[in-house]
């Protein structure tokens, strides 16, 4: 897909205006920071590419595609992505130690879990501990772990 959107030499594709709302959403330090620029950034894009409102879903890998059904917030789902991003680059077979999968949890369960099984099994985690995955996310960045 082409995001230049015939713009003048000089201003910012689409993808790269992106990219950085994602680094500033990780380098956000509250949850109300998180939350601020997750909205801020859904807002952007939905002003430059109205068209685009629902690319995240359609043009997602199927494991970004299958996470969107575990929650209803483009901001639960946006410190989805920046968390298992972080922690595994949403890969299935991603091993630290004694962590797995996409979300690096401690479960052997996840070494051999399909990745819907360890989406639905890494949101039931983190919001059963944390009440929700901006809370996961800011949990995360506060202590290096979630």
């Amino acid at each position: 897909m082409d995001n230049s959107l015939d713009t003048p030499k000089g201003t910012l594709k689409l993808s790269t205006c992106l990219t950085r709302w994602v680094r500033f959403i990780r380098n956000a330090g509250t949850r109300r920071e998180i939350s601020q620029a997750a909205a801020v950034m859904l807002v952007g894009v939905l002003c430059v590419n109205p068209t685009e409102s629902h690319a995240f879903a359609e043009n997602a890998t199927k494991y970004k595609e299958y996470a969107a059904t575990k929650t209803d917030s483009i901001i639960e789902l946006y410190a989805m992505d920046v968390l298992y991003t972080a922690e595994s680059n949403w890969r299935v077979k991603a091993v630290n130690g004694t962590h797995f999968g996409i979300c690096q949890g401690k479960s052997k369960y996840l070494k051999t879990a399909n990745y819907k099984q360890q989406i639905d099994w890494c949101y039931r985690y983190a919001i059963n501990r944390y009440g929700s995955m901006v809370d996961a996310l800011y949990h995360w960045k506060v202590k290096g772990w979630h």
